[in-house]
């Protein structure tokens, strides 16, 4: 299975082959199985309903506040009006999945300060 950081992403394609090898099932039935668990996270979204998967973490959708804008061709200035946004909260679990994998790759959160062993 691919999908690491220097791979590039999974393909619903190969989702849906990892579900069918160790789920045991046909192509099809991989394949309807993930497009039915898609359908369902953008269905509760498309109803407002937040989503959340023990180990993976939360889907919600936000409402972005109104905004002051400006008309890019005119200089005019505007109202860029409020509007729903899709979000995902990480898990615990996922989140120290991935510093795990930071630290394997020996990169470096930007939120964590310079250890000043850099430039040295």
């Amino acid at each position: 299975m691919r999908g690491g950081i220097l791979e590039g992403p999974l393909t619903r394609a190969e989702i849906a082959k990892t579900l069918q090898e160790r789920l045991s099932l046909s192509r099809k039935d991989g394949a309807a199985i993930l497009e039915s668990f898609l359908d369902l996270v953008m269905d509760c979204l498309a109803e407002g309903k937040a989503l959340s998967i023990l180990k993976l973490g939360r889907f919600e959708v936000r409402i972005a506040a109104p905004r002051p804008g400006r008309n890019p061709h005119t200089g005019e200035a505007t109202l860029v009006p409020s509007r729903a946004r899709p979000c995902f909260y990480m898990s615990g679990a996922l989140r120290e999945r991935a510093r795990r994998v930071r630290e394997r790759l020996g990169a470096r959160s930007p939120l964590e300060p310079p250890t000043g062993e850099e430039g040295e």
